[in-house]
C-alpha cells in the first residue's frame, strides 16, 4: 500500500525562489499528496502570488495545495514546526520538507520514498544549483561523495530540511523541531535529537536536491577548527547560542570534548570580533554563549533589551 506523502514548504518573503520550488515538486514523477506552504508572515504579497499562481487552496495534477499562515515570522525553524505538525496532525505517513529556495530534482521524492520502511530520515544529495557536481554545503565534488555510498546509500549523513522525507514514526518518537531555536542551529538539533533515539539519518545518492550554496563565512580557530562567522548582528547571536546550546546538551559523543570545544569557540569568538573584525560584538557573543548555558530561548531583541 502507497504510504501518503505531505511536502512541506517554508517561505518568507523570497516569492519567486517559492515559485520555482513549488513548480519543481508540482513535476515530480511520483507526487506527494498534499503540499503545505507554510509561509512565515511574509510581507512581499507572497499570499497574492500564490493564489496567481495557482496554487493557492487548489487542487491540480493529483496534488491538493494548502497555504499556511503563521501569525508572525519564526524563522525557519517556528516554519518547519508548524508544517511537520500539520502534516502530522492530518494523518500522513510521510513529510518531505524543504525551505523555498531549494530545487528537487524530478525524480527526488520517487526515489527517497522507495526507503521509506527500511529508514526514517531519508535525505537526498543537496548539491549546488549553480554547480551540479558540487555540495550547495561544503566544497566536496559529487565523484568523491559517492565513494561513500553502500547500495547507494550514505549511513550517517544528511541535510535536514532541504528535501530530507521524514516517516510518521519518526516524528511521532522524536517530537517536532524546536521552535524557539529560530534559524541556524535547528537542524543540527533534530538531527542529534533523531540519533539519540536510535534514528541513523541516511543520504540516497541518487535523488538530488539542488540549493544554493551555503552563505555563511567559515574561519579557523586556535586549533584548527572550523566556525561559522556572520556580519548581521541578530543572525549572529542564534548561531552561537543555538550551536553552542546543541554542542552542550543535545550532541552525541564525549561530553568534555563538546566542553572543550565550546571553550574554544567562545575564546575565539572574543578574540575575533575584538582584534581581527572591524565590527566589536563582544556583547553579542556574551549573551548568546549565555543564553545556551542557561538554556534561554528569548528571541535576539528580548535578549539584547532591544525595543
Amino acid at each position: 500500500m502507497k504510504t501518503s506523502i505531505a511536502a512541506v514548504i517554508v517561505t518568507y518573503n523570497r516569492k519567486q525562489l517559492l515559485k520555482r520550488c513549488l513548480d519543481a515538486v508540482s513535476q515530480q514523477t511520483l507526487k506527494p499528496d498534499v503540499v503545505y506552504i507554510v509561509d512565515n508572515a511574509s510581507t512581499d504579497r507572497t499570499m497574492e502570488s500564490v493564489k496567481e499562481w495557482g496554487y493557492y487552496e487548489s487542487f491540480k495534477d493529483s496534488i491538493s495545495y494548502h497555504y499556511v499562515l503563521a501569525l508572525k515570522n519564526e524563522g525557519g525553524a517556528g516554519g518547519f514546526y508548524l508544517g511537520l505538525k500539520t502534516a502530522y496532525d492530518n494523518g500522513y505517513g510521510g513529510v518531505w520538507a524543504m525551505d523555498d529556495d531549494g530545487v528537487p530534482a524530478p525524480d527526488c521524492l520517487e526515489i527517497l520514498s522507495g526507503y521509506l520502511g527500511t529508514y526514517d530520515v531519508i535525505s537526498p544529495l543537496v548539491m549546488s544549483i549553480t554547480n551540479h557536481d558540487k555540495a550547495a554545503f561544503g566544497e566536496a565534488r559529487y565523484k568523491d561523495i559517492i565513494q561513500d555510498a553502500v547500495d547507494d546509500v550514505i549511513i550517517n549523513r544528511c541535510n535536514l530540511f532541504n528535501g530530507v522525507l521524514f516517516s510518521r514514526k519518526l516524528i511521532e518518537i522524536v517530537g517536532l523541531p524546536k521552535r524557539e531555536m529560530f534559524i541556524w542551529g535547528d537542524e543540527m538539533n533534530y538531527e542529534f535529537r533523531c540519533i539519540n533515539l536510535g534514528f541513523h539519518p541516511v543520504t540516497c545518492i541518487k535523488a538530488i536536491h539542488y540549493h544554493p550554496d551555503n552563505r555563511q563565512q567559515k574561519i579557523k580557530t586556535f586549533v584548527g577548527r572550523l566556525i561559522s562567522i556572520t556580519d548581521v548582528d541578530w543572525k549572529l547571536y542564534y548561531l552561537i547560542r543555538n550551536q553552542t546550546y546543541n554542542s552542550l546538551f543535545v550532541a552525541p559523543g564525549n561530553k568534555i570534548r563538546h566542553l572543550i570545544g565550546t571553550f574554544d569557540n567562545f575564546m575565539f569568538y572574543m578574540y575575533y570580533f575584538t582584534f581581527k573584525s572591524q565590527e566589536r560584538k563582544t556583547k553579542i557573543v556574551l549573551r548568546a554563549f549565555l543564553a545556551a548555558f542557561t538554556k534561554d530561548f528569548r528571541s535576539f531583541q528580548e535578549a539584547m533589551h532591544i525595543e
